[in-house]
């Protein structure tokens, strides 16, 4: 009966089975491991005991193996792996990690491996899939066994699963995509948590059965969160327009032209590294159960020429927007710009509240923060009278990033994503506080330099960076 619960808790996993143990672990290389996590007591009943694992491990890698415990929610006894090396790199489940921590964590990985020939590394999170499968992922690519992060996503599902789903979410997907920007990037290109400025949040499509929505954007470091008033949500029809003609009558086929709702930022928000971006049916009291989607995204990343798509995701209607994470810079006369000119749109004003982190009832952050960061500047906000024109004028400094439905975590399947539109886009519009409208390029290349504090950092056996940090 056990057996059959194990299985059932551990889903589509590839289990290990052989030599007498049945345990939730895959070899994803003959050195790198993935597992779920090494439970007791009644958890060990559903999940791998972790007398178990301490004896799978033993009697296979003895003195040779390292466990790197993923998890933020919970911790366990280390002692019982006699002969290994247990460090952890705590994120929260569902979640990508802080950016600076992918680095860290595949040098140490990297390090551990090149130490000893048998050498072996066992990843582990709850499950031992999403956040697990990110990591090993960034490995992957870190190594060089995978070229792009395509390429390990699917390698990993391959060897983890038996139906090629491995990593699921979107934003954990992404974030395998920004690392795999950060090693093709030139030897000059560090990352850094970058400012921004939030100016404008721009929805395209429906949201079904809602008529008020409320935003929230968490920044990990510094602690912060901004929520937004509760905004009337006002549906985006479009208006239809003429394509050419289609017979000798000269009658006409009609389209339905993109329609834009566009929520104004009252004084723009600073946003910094790594956010996550959520709506809400309502406002804020009950989270969980009033969450309709979110997003995670980093600010170094704004102007991140190529993109991930979704993987292993085929849509039966294709949304408007199909690219994983799309970031386009409002330039010139491109044919892919925004139309953030657009007449066919309907604006709102909004005012975020913003929560310092001493009031969120958390411990603060060990690590420093970086001084950029340390005061509250204030932001220029988009032109009041005219924000479309005010965008339009100013080309350079203006980006977009563009979430479609299936690249929102939670929105992209499930009894939750049938309250979207299958066009339905979340289009957030950010400037480069640090860039003017004369600044060239070479402005870019001089912050790059000067911000060397890239995740890189220490890395060591005995990795624990907590809340994030």
């Amino acid at each position: 009966m056990t057996t059959v619960i194990k299985k059932m808790v551990s889903k589509n996993h590839c289990r290990m089975q052989q030599d007498g143990f049945d345990l939730d672990l895959s070899y994803i290389l003959d050195n790198l491991i993935a597992m779920g996590y090494p439970a007791d007591k009644l958890e060990g009943m559903y999940r791998n005991n972790i007398e178990d694992v301490s004896q799978f491990l033993e009697l296979k890698h003895s003195a040779h193996y390292k466990i790197y415990n993923l998890c933020e929610e919970r911790t366990y006894n280390a002692s019982k792996f006699k002969t290994g090396i247990v460090v952890k790199y705590p994120f929260v489940d569902h979640d990508p990690p802080p950016m600076k921590i992918i680095p860290v964590f595949c040098e140490d990985v990297h390090e551990w491996l090149n130490r000893d020939a048998n050498n072996v590394a066992a990843v582990h999170c709850k499950a031992g899939k999403g956040r697990t499968g990110l990591m090993i992922c960034c490995y992957l690519l870190h190594s060089g066994q995978c070229k792009t992060a395509k390429e390990a996503l699917e390698f990993y599902a391959s060897k983890r699963t038996h139906d090629g789903n491995g990593v699921t979410i979107p934003s954990q997907q992404r974030y395998v995509g920004y690392y795999e920007y950060l090693l093709r990037a030139s030897s000059d290109v560090k990352y850094w948590p970058r400012p921004v400025n939030l100016t404008m949040i721009r929805l395209e499509g429906n949201l079904m059965k809602h008529s008020n929505i409320v935003f929230r954007l968490t920044l990990t470091s510094p602690e912060i969160i901004y929520t937004s008033s509760s905004i009337k949500w006002k549906k985006c029809s479009g208006k239809k327009f003429s394509t050419g003609s289609t017979s000798s009558t000269s009658t006409y086929s009609h389209q339905r032209q993109p329609s834009y709702f566009n929520i104004e930022l009252e004084d723009g928000l600073m946003l910094i590294g790594d956010v996550k971006l959520e709506i809400f049916s309502r406002p804020v009291k009950i989270l969980r159960k009033l969450e309709l989607c979110h997003g995670w995204f980093n600010t170094f990343f704004v102007n991140m020429e190529s993109t991930l798509p979704l993987q292993n995701r085929q849509p039966q209607a294709q949304p408007v927007h199909s690219s994983h994470h799309r970031l386009q810079s409002c330039s010139g006369s491109s044919s892919k710009q925004d139309n953030l000119g657009s007449d066919n749109s309907s604006s709102v004003k909004a005012k975020f509240t913003k929560i310092e982190q001493e009031k969120l009832g958390k411990p603060s952050c060990t690590k420093s923060i970086d001084q950029a960061m340390t005061k509250d500047t204030s932001l220029k906000p988009v032109d009041r009278d005219s924000p479309s024109s005010s965008l339009k004028n100013s080309p350079k400094q203006h980006y977009t990033i563009i979430f479609s439905k299936d690249s929102l975590d939670k929105a992209n399947k499930g009894k939750v994503g049938k309250a979207f539109s299958g066009d339905f886009a979340v289009h957030l519009i950010l400037t480069d506080p640090s860039l003017t409208s004369g600044d060239s390029d070479s402005s870019t290349s001089r912050r790059h330099h000067s911000h060397n504090q890239s995740g890189g950092g220490d890395g060591g056996d005995t990795a624990d960076l907590e809340d994030g940090c």
